[in-house]
């Protein structure tokens, strides 16, 4: 038999704010300030229609169009040296993301 996927969350620091969300296994999943966002984040960087996230055998990360675009810890890069990490600015695009992945 089977062992059930671990169910997956979203941790999200915005100022002095820690809150941690339960996903859903697949789906779509809007991150935003707006008050019908699945995950509101209420933070002046965020935009009412920020990001999605989508649910299933990959991750995936969409940046929906908002001013300050959405960032990315570089996939390309797992050092754990404690240096800066590079980011990638994704503009109205998606990109894969891992779990553990900082966005």
């Amino acid at each position: 038999m089977k062992s059930p996927a671990k169910a997956l969350e979203l941790a999200v620091f915005a100022g002095d704010v820690v809150e941690i969300h339960r996903l859903p296994a697949s789906g779509r999943v809007l991150l935003g300030r707006a008050p019908e966002s699945d995950i509101r984040i209420d933070h002046p960087s965020v935009s009412r229609r920020h990001a999605a996230l989508h649910l299933g055998p990959t991750l995936r990360l969409e940046d929906l169009g908002g001013r300050n675009g959405t960032f990315v810890g570089d996939p390309g890069e797992r050092d754990e040296s404690g240096r800066t990490a590079t980011v990638v600015q994704l503009a109205r695009e998606a990109m894969e993301i891992n779990v553990g992945d900082c966005v």
